[in-house]
């Protein structure tokens, strides 16, 4: 099934550049390059008379290599640059398409740290979605469905050297039942009316987060940060990780703690969601 979703939905996965494209532009640049430095040298006898001293010809050599290095190390770049950008968007290709496909590829090791930054997702159905390590920041997913997704960071570590960005993310309304959010960076994210039931939220950074009307029931909040979250009228029941001095103090910020498991507004899931 999985298979048949791969080549019904995504484009063959053929090299970005060939090996002939590869080895005519790097041709075409060591012939540029190696013409700047016959030029610069041509100056260099003409402005001194064909009898150039030792130390300028020492400098004109080393000064002409220093060139050669780094215009091959900006070409390189560039040739780099240009290929992510090429994977990042077949990476969100394939994600909209099939969250199923998308799964399947990264577990073989395909889009490791997708660098889903700044786009639009909104409306997108991404249920139980393997997000971990991806880079959602300045994401919009506004009404996205991401019950059961991953979007944990791969390791602590990954997460300190960004590799789970998902600051200033458009989270509005989002359904994130059952989610996988351990140590995601959600500071700054606007998650307003989100559905977070049941949502893993161990050790994640809600700094500054906008938490309003969002509902939090059953979700473990053991270790998360809210220092600066707007949490009013969002709804909390039933959480891990929340202590008598925490509750009173979102209490005050305007969260709302319903005491029965059983009230249908703490329960129901919102339509449509």
């Amino acid at each position: 099934m999985v298979y048949s979703e791969i080549s019904n939905n995504m484009t063959p996965d053929k090299p970005s550049i060939s090996l002939y494209e590869q080895a005519k532009a790097s041709l075409k640049s060591l012939f540029v390059q190696t013409a700047q430095v016959s030029i610069g040298l041509i100056i260099m006898l003409v402005a001194t008379g064909g009898n150039p001293p030792g130390w300028l010809v020492a400098t004109g050599f080393f000064s002409g290599v220093g060139f050669v290095a780094w215009s091959e190390n900006k070409r390189q770049s560039e040739l780099k640059s240009e290929t992510q950008v090429k994977e990042d968007n077949k990476a969100l290709f394939t994600l909209n398409k099939s969250v199923k496909a998308w799964n399947f590829l990264r577990r073989l090791g395909f889009y490791k740290f997708a660098d889903l930054s700044d786009t639009d997702l909104s409306g997108a159905n991404l249920f139980g979605a393997n997000l971990s390590g991806a880079n959602l920041s300045g994401a919009n997913l506004f009404g996205a469905n991401l019950s059961g997704a991953n979007l944990s960071a791969a390791k602590r570590s990954a997460a300190k050297r960004s590799a789970a960005k998902r600051s200033d993310a458009n989270l509005f309304a989002v359904n994130l039942s059952g989610a996988n959010l351990s140590d995601a960076n959600l500071s700054d994210a606007y998650l307003s009316n989100a559905y977070l039931f049941g949502a893993n939220l161990s050790d994640a950074n809600l700094s500054s987060a906008n938490l309003s009307s969002a509902n939090l029931s059953s979700a473990n909040l053991s270790g998360v940060n809210l220092s600066g979250a707007i949490v009013n009228q969002a709804r909390f029941n039933n959480n891990l990780g929340i202590d008598y001095e925490l509750r009173q103090d979102l209490i005050k910020r305007g969260a709302i703690f319903v005491d029965s498991p059983e009230d249908p507004a703490w329960v129901q899931s919102p339509v449509g969601r």
